[in-house]
């Protein structure tokens, strides 16, 4: 896999965080009508929502640094001398976290809804 042109969305404009209205609604006590084991999912589904972001925006970082560093002449790699960096491991690692965590939500999502 080499990065030619980095077509990942940018979500680094998504704010608040998930976490921090967590934590919101929970100190306002909007979460009165919920089970503990409810809570306790939707406290482990917005660490993971958070986390998704995070790791794909890791990615997309490391993407982005592939694409310029496959656009570098021999010439300025030479000049650098420090030889050509790879950053396919990384986006790799970082995509894998971020679907896991994805993957984690839905089964949350899944056992809240099914128990209603």
């Amino acid at each position: 896999m080499i990065v030619k042109e980095c077509k990942m969305q940018d979500i680094s404009d998504l704010k608040p965080s998930t976490t921090g209205h967590f934590l919101l609604t929970s100190l306002v006590g909007l979460d009165k009508n919920k089970t503990k084991d409810e809570i306790s999912c939707l406290s482990v589904i917005t660490r993971l929502a958070d986390k998704a972001r995070i790791e794909y925006l890791m990615a997309r970082e490391a993407a982005v640094e592939e694409e310029k560093e496959m656009k570098l002449t021999y010439n300025e790699l030479m000049k650098r001398d420090d030889g050509q960096y790879f950053f396919v491991c990384t986006i790799i690692n970082h995509l894998e976290n971020c679907f896991n965590a994805l993957s984690r939500i839905y089964k949350l999502h899944k056992l809240l809804t099914t128990k209603n």
